[in-house]
């Protein structure tokens, strides 16, 4: 298999040996996520017409859905990984 390398945070290249290596270990990492809770809103829709006001699609709403954004998208990411994600939150009024 040829060569596969990962850019880090941090513009260097992780070989694939060393990603492979690190992905195993995410089983007994403790991850603590820190950031903000976000929800993700799509919204669905079928074309229904062209706006007469600007060259826009105007869309038949079909349906919508919410999903974890933020940093709790990363945290259900790595919760799937290692099952040991912690979620800081800090509530403000």
């Amino acid at each position: 298999m040829g060569a596969l390398h990962c850019l880090s945070m941090h513009g260097d290249m992780f070989p694939r040996k060393r990603l492979l290596d690190a992905v195993a270990r995410f089983g007994r990492t403790r991850v603590v996520v820190v950031g903000d809770l976000i929800a993700d809103e799509y919204l669905y829709g079928k074309p229904a017409r062209i706006s007469r006001e600007a060259p826009v699609l105007i869309l038949r709403f079909t349906g919508r859905e919410v999903k974890l954004g933020g940093a709790a998208n990363a945290t259900l990411r790595v919760k799937i990984k290692t099952s040991s994600a912690k979620l800081v939150l800090k509530v403000l009024a």
